[in-house]
C-alpha cells in the first residue's frame, strides 16, 4: 500500500510538468458517494466500459486479457476461491488520498461490484494465514472491519453490502462510508474541477496543487511561477472508435497557461525527442506521438491532448507497412 501510495504521489508531480488540455464538459461526473470531500487527489477507473470499447475490441484487446486470465493456474484458483470473475463481476475502482509520503498520507480506495463476503473473507484470512500476515477482526458502530499492517502502514477494510469492497488508512473513512457515505458535497477547486468531466470517461482524475507540490516546483528556478498559480490539472481517457487522452491545468491568472505553453513547445518536446533520438527502434515512434500532441489555452486553462485512430495504432505497431 505505501508503495503504490509513493509511486501516485511521483507521478503527481510527474504530471505537472506535462500538462494536457480539453474543453470544458457541461455536466459533473459523479463522484462515489463513499468518497470522502477532503481528498487533494481523486481517480476512478471503468472497467466493463474499457472491455467493451470499440477500438480495444477491434484489436481484440478483451480476449487477449480473458485468455491471460484463463491460462494462469494462480488467477483461476483465485477466481474459484473468491468468486470474482474479473469480466463480469467488477464495474468500477475509485481512489482518493491527501498528504505526502513524508507528513503521512490518507488514502481510500472502493472497489464496486458484485462480491462475495463470505468466500472473499474466508480466502483473505487463509491467504494472510500462509504469508504470516496479521489480519484481525474489529467492531466499530456495530459494522465488521478487517485491519491489517501493509509495509508498517495499518488499512481498514471493510465491505459496504455486497456491492462494494472499501479499504482506507483511517478507520474513520471505512466507518462513515458503511454508514453510506459522505454527507457534505465537493467545495473549491476540487468541485470545479470535477465539473470540467462529463462522466462519460472511463477513466478520470483530478489533482490539487497542495502547497507542498508548491514548494517542490518552485525549488526550480523554470517551475517558480507556475507553481505559484497552477491550481488543478484534470486527466480523462475516452475510449470509443478512437482513444483520446486529454489532460487540463487550471491557473489563477491567464497569462500561466502561455509560460506553461512555452516551456512545454520550447523546452519539453525538444528535449523528449532529443532524448528518444538515442532509441533507433523506439525514436521515431515517440518522435511521431510528440508531434501529434495538440497544445491549447483558454483564458485560464492550458494543456495538450492526443487522439489515437485505429489507423494510428497500426502505423504505431508496425511502422513498415
Amino acid at each position: 500500500m505505501t508503495k503504490f501510495l509513493r509511486t501516485a504521489w511521483t507521478l503527481t508531480a510527474l504530471t505537472v510538468t506535462s500538462l494536457v488540455l480539453v474543453p470544458s464538459a457541461a455536466k459533473a461526473v459523479d463522484v462515489d458517494k463513499l468518497v470522502p470531500t477532503d481528498v487533494e487527489t481523486l481517480a476512478s477507473v471503468q472497467f466493463k466500459q474499457i472491455l467493451e470499447a470499440p477500438i480495444l475490441k477491434k484489436f481484440g484487446v478483451d480476449g487477449l486479457l480473458r485468455l491471460a486470465v484463463e491460462s494462469n493456474d494462480e488467477a483461476q484458483k483465485i477466481i474459484k476461491a473468491t468468486g470474482i470473475d474479473p469480466f463480469r463481476d467488477l464495474d468500477s475502482l475509485t481512489i482518493g488520498t491527501s498528504g505526502n509520503p513524508e507528513k503521512g498520507i490518507k488514502a481510500i480506495m472502493i472497489l464496486r461490484g458484485k462480491f462475495d463476503p463470505e468466500k472473499i473473507t474466508k480466502t483473505v484470512e487463509e491467504k494472510a494465514k500462509e504469508n504470516g500476515t496479521e489480519l484481525k477482526k474489529i467492531k466499530e458502530g456495530g459494522y465488521d472491519i478487517w485491519t491489517a499492517a501493509a509495509q508498517g502502514q495499518e488499512v481498514f477494510i471493510a465491505f459496504v453490502e455486497k456491492n462494494a469492497i472499501v479499504a482506507s488508512t483511517i478507520k474513520e473513512q471505512v466507518v462513515t462510508a458503511l454508514k453510506g457515505g459522505r454527507s457534505d458535497e465537493f467545495a473549491g477547486i476540487m468541485k470545479s474541477s470535477l465539473s470540467k468531466l462529463t462522466g462519460k470517461e472511463l477513466f478520470w482524475s483530478v489533482t490539487l496543487i497542495t502547497e507542498e507540490a508548491r514548494k517542490q516546483m518552485s525549488a526550480q528556478e523554470q517551475f517558480k511561477d507556475i507553481g505559484e498559480n497552477l491550481e488543478a490539472i484534470t486527466m480523462s481517457l475516452g475510449l470509443t472508435d478512437v482513444a483520446k487522452l486529454t489532460m487540463t491545468g487550471y491557473t489563477k491568472d491567464d497569462k500561466t497557461p502561455g509560460k506553461i505553453k512555452a516551456l512545454i513547445t520550447d523546452q519539453g518536446i525538444p528535449f523528449a525527442k532529443l532524448m528518444s533520438s538515442t532509441d533507433p527502434k523506439n525514436g521515431k515512434k515517440v518522435s511521431t506521438v510528440l508531434d501529434a500532441l495538440k497544445i491549447s489555452t483558454k483564458e485560464k486553462e492550458i494543456g495538450i491532448s492526443l487522439s489515437v485512430s485505429e489507423d494510428d495504432i497500426r502505423k504505431f505497431i508496425n511502422p513498415g507497412e
